[in-house]
């Protein structure tokens, strides 16, 4: 299976508070906000782990809050993929993201970069001793 993403991914945790702003075939999650887990991230979407089911094509906005640095981002999105785990939460899903508020889309991006960069340089002394 080829593998279509345009930017690396990171493995990081944060928490992310999602609305769903519409949702078709499933108008009863609507307007509802759930609290959940990021399980990766990039300069233009993330993986999370939901508690119920948002299918493909729904529209949300997404407050994430990052640890380091200590920063909270908003973003609006769309759910891409959506498939069944088990757990705590359910169900992961791949969020694009079409837009971010203002300026902080330089920060995010700059963000990210920073994470992945110290992250490769990580892997790197890991691999050398």
């Amino acid at each position: 299976m080829e593998d279509k993403r345009q930017f690396q991914r990171l493995n990081e945790e944060n928490r992310v508070a999602v609305t769903v702003v519409s949702a078709q075939n499933a108008p009863e999650i609507e307007n509802q906000t759930y609290f959940c887990p990021t399980e990766d991230l990039s300069v233009d979407g993330l993986k999370l782990n939901v508690p119920t089911q948002i299918p493909s094509g729904s529209k949300i906005e997404l407050r994430v809050a990052m640890m380091k640095p200590l920063r909270s981002f908003m973003h609006h999105g769309e759910v891409r993929w959506s498939k069944q785990m088990s757990g705590r939460f359910p169900y992961s899903i791949g969020i694009k993201f079409t837009s971010i508020e203002g300026s902080t889309w330089a920060l995010w991006q700059d963000a990210i970069a920073r994470k992945i960069t110290i992250s490769g340089e990580q892997a790197d002394c890991d691999a050398q001793a």
